[in-house]
């Protein structure tokens, strides 16, 4: 059996095995760049987006933030739509008051960047999406004080306004 000398052994041990670390790196690339060329299938989430929201309606019902989809795709794509979240699934619905259910479909999932050489299989959830759309009120009321609202937006969590003065009080801004 050889004996190490004493200067092999204070080597720190990267300088002693950096040719098998190296190698072995190598070989992990090499790996994952093969396997990562096969087509795979993957659920992933992705972010529900409302695009045409009309400003004199307003949506009371609670809705789901996240789909879930199963899509189909090479590997290296597939990593990066996991990565980069680069897809969505845009709810197109007709503006209104009432209620109404809305019916997602595989076609209504966007993906982009570098998401064109994946395909959407199937929409998993939801499947259908109930929706209540009221009208915002609008109406002009004069407070105590002289100020003039023109727009109130009432919506079922608050209230908010524009206000004008009317007139004048002593200490008060003038109009």
């Amino acid at each position: 059996m050889q004996k190490k000398s004493s200067a092999q052994e204070k080597q720190p041990f990267f300088q002693r095995y950096k040719i098998h670390i190296a190698a072995s790196g190598f070989a992990i690339l090499i790996w994952f760049l093969v396997v990562s060329n096969d087509i795979y299938d993957h659920e992933i989430e992705i972010p529900i987006d409302i695009p045409a929201v009309q400003s004199h309606y307003i949506i009371t019902s609670e809705l789901p933030t996240q789909a879930r989809i199963r899509v189909r795709g090479q590997g290296m794509a597939l990593l990066a739509l996991m990565l980069f979240r680069e897809g969505r699934l845009e709810l197109n619905m007709e503006w209104g008051p009432g209620e109404r259910m809305l019916h997602p479909r595989a076609q209504d999932v966007i993906l982009s960047g570098g998401a064109h050489a994946i395909s959407v299989l199937q929409l998993i959830e939801p499947q259908e999406i109930p929706v209540v759309i009221e009208e915002l009120a609008s109406a002009s009321c004069r407070s105590r004080t002289g100020w003039k609202s023109s727009r109130w937006r009432v919506m079922p969590s608050s209230v908010t306004s524009r206000l004008t003065p009317q007139k004048s009080w002593p200490g008060g801004p003038t109009p």
